[in-house]
């Protein structure tokens, strides 16, 4: 993931060249930068999400256990629904690590994707129109493929805006960008606008010129923010830095398939396999609170009965699962009545209530 200056000349070696201070003052953690922590979970788990934990992470890790340089990224697994409405301990076992990023998907949906404390294991969630989240997947590798993969194709020839007036080297700035789209990125090319003499004249040609793109990548750490956008040219990226005071430190372009800042290298992997396996060791031995009595429940139209001890093949909800955690469109698997067209079994008498 330079500016010059006069460097005065001090003697920095030797007796009495340094404070005779007995104590170190160490920097502060500059404030409104998040960092990633280590999650903070409850006392006890549920059946339901200590379960979904365990199945996630273990196949996670079953599918990991080969040499990480041999493995074909990306690796996925998609939450179902019963997942994704017991994976409150799951979320807080990945927690949230620095980079996250939003993607423009071209049907309209929208992919919310964030790092997790485990460098190069991904939650991608997607969301409709409407906000709704749609999909919920974790994804192993170097980048979602989404972020860099979902960008228009651009013109064979890119063509230059009309030139604006009090231009510097805003037009000699894009035609370098259009001559290098022409032919495929051999390694990252970078432009330091903040190093070259640009006016605002300047930037606003190159906004134009370089449009926006339907990826956004966010990188917060120690001191520093990172903000990366797509353009209307794949492989062609608006670069920011920003220090914690929200400063601009650096407006760089940067040609390549992705910029290094946001990807995931092999070791950073290895270490998520350690990370993940010594979390699913742990969770092992996690507290589970007190099994809630077995409750079963019937059918009002059909008196088809689901029982949490079976639970449902037509819907592939796993056994286990207790009726007032199913999804909210669940319905009988037989008449199709909603839930709240179900009366729980009473049976001490062998008869229903509502």
């Amino acid at each position: 993931m330079n500016h010059s200056r006069t460097i005065p000349v001090v003697n920095i070696a030797g007796p009495g060249s340094q404070p005779e201070e007995e104590d170190f003052n160490f920097l502060p953690i500059p404030a409104g930068i998040n960092l990633p922590l280590t999650p903070v979970l409850p006392e006890q788990a549920l059946p339901a999400e200590l379960r979904v934990a365990r199945h996630i992470l273990t196949t996670l890790i079953r599918d990991m256990d080969n040499p990480v340089a041999t493995l074909p990224f990306p690796l996925s697994y998609k939450l179902n629904a019963t997942e994704q409405q017991n994976s409150g301990l799951l979320d807080q076992l990945l927690g949230e690590g620095e980079i996250s990023a939003r993607v423009l998907l071209s049907d309209g949906k929208e992919q919310r994707i964030q790092e997790t404390v485990f460098t190069g294991v991904w939650r991608v969630r997607e969301y409709n129109a409407d906000q709704q989240r749609v999909a919920d997947e974790i994804i192993i590798g170097p980048i979602p493929e989404s972020i860099w993969q979902t960008h228009p194709q651009p013109p064979i020839t890119p063509e230059l805006p009309p030139q604006l007036a009090g231009l510097m080297n805003g037009a000699f700035i894009a035609h370098e960008i259009a001559e290098r789209v022409k032919q495929p990125v051999k390694e990252p090319h970078i432009i330091n606008l903040t190093l070259l003499p640009v006016n605002d004249a300047d930037r606003e040609y190159l906004d134009h010129f370089l449009g926006e793109g339907c990826s956004a990548i966010f990188s917060r750490g120690y001191g520093k923010c990172r903000i990366v956008v797509s353009t209307h040219f794949p492989g062609v990226w608006r670069v920011n830095y920003f220090n914690d005071m929200n400063t601009l430190l650096q407006d760089m372009i940067e040609i390549a398939d992705i910029p290094d800042i946001a990807v995931a290298g092999i070791d950073d992997i290895e270490d998520a396999y350690t990370g993940l396996k010594n979390t699913l060791e742990w969770l092992k031995e996690y507290p589970v609170t007190e099994n809630e009595p077995v409750v079963r429940m019937e059918c009002k139209v059909c008196w088809w009965v689901y029982d949490p001890a079976l639970g449902d093949d037509v819907w592939q909800i796993p056994p286990g699962v207790p009726f007032n955690q199913l999804p909210d469109y669940w319905c009988c698997p037989v008449c199709e009545t909603s839930k709240s067209g179900f009366m729980v079994i009473d049976e001490g008498n062998n008869s229903c209530k509502d």
